[in-house]
């Protein structure tokens, strides 16, 4: 996943800089670190299945810490290989603007990143 964004991006010669996550407490921190910083983070891709913490709770901590104030608006998107309706239901009340299911493709990515203006 990660190469495939940065491949999209490099095709578009769009200078954006990758920041990788280990998990979800580190996507967190991540996060909070950039908006203290210089609000750089527009878009996460986020995996639902993570060690330490799934995607599902990261990005509602999120959206929490939005509603609080504490952060600006982050675009997230969860890829994940889950394929029944209620777990696409409990994934997307924890506030994740798209799901991508897993295998994705160039073209799947690429009108996301559209979608959020982010390939202009």
């Amino acid at each position: 996943m990660r190469n495939l964004i940065t491949l999209i991006l490099n095709e578009r010669s769009l200078n954006y800089k990758i920041v990788e996550a280990q998990d979800g407490i580190d996507l967190l921190k991540k996060i909070k670190d950039d908006q203290k910083k210089n609000n750089k983070i527009k878009c996460v891709f986020t995996d639902e299945k993570m060690d330490y913490m799934d995607g599902s709770t990261s990005v509602a901590i999120i959206r929490d810490m939005e509603k609080r104030n504490k952060i600006k608006k982050v675009n997230v998107v969860s890829v994940t290989s889950f394929e029944d309706e209620s777990n696409k239901d409990f994934i997307m009340k924890s506030g994740i603007d798209f799901i991508i299911k897993k295998p994705c493709s160039k073209m799947m990515v690429t009108n996301i990143l559209e979608k959020f203006n982010l390939l202009s």
